[in-house]
């Protein structure tokens, strides 16, 4: 039985294969196109290309293991911070995505931290 854990970071996803006994047995990275700041402090990313560095990365650390993707019993799923990916009705991607350290919506975080305090923030979003 073999683990894959896949992480997609803002500079790369890393996809990792470890054994019953908790051992690595292989890992693989593809970076990511970086991010885009079309304005100061915007910071924007493409989904589908997080999606290509996961296929790649994971095709990578399956061969380096010199397993079949059968051989996978689970996987774990990890990813960068909050964003915002936006989907049409067909579910496809609409614009880039708004990523962790984008900033446009700084005035709008503490206008609601503002009017509804921090504490019950938190409690709404498991976020600070």
């Amino acid at each position: 039985m073999y683990v894959l854990g896949i992480d997609v970071g803002t500079g790369g996803t890393r996809a990792l294969i470890i054994d019953g006994r908790g051992r690595l047995v292989s890992s693989a990275t593809e970076e990511h196109q970086p991010f885009a700041s079309p304005q100061i402090g915007w910071a924007e990313q493409h989904p589908e290309d997080w999606w290509r560095a996961t296929c790649i990365a994971v095709r990578k650390a399956i061969a380096s293991a010199n397993l079949s993707a059968e051989e996978i019993a689970c996987v774990g799923f990890s990813g960068q911070m909050h964003g915002a990916v936006m989907l049409d009705e067909q579910g496809s991607v609409v614009r880039p995505a708004l990523i962790w350290c984008d900033v446009r919506t700084e005035k709008q975080c503490h206008d609601l931290t503002a009017k509804i305090g921090q504490e019950r923030l938190i409690q709404l979003t498991c976020n600070p």
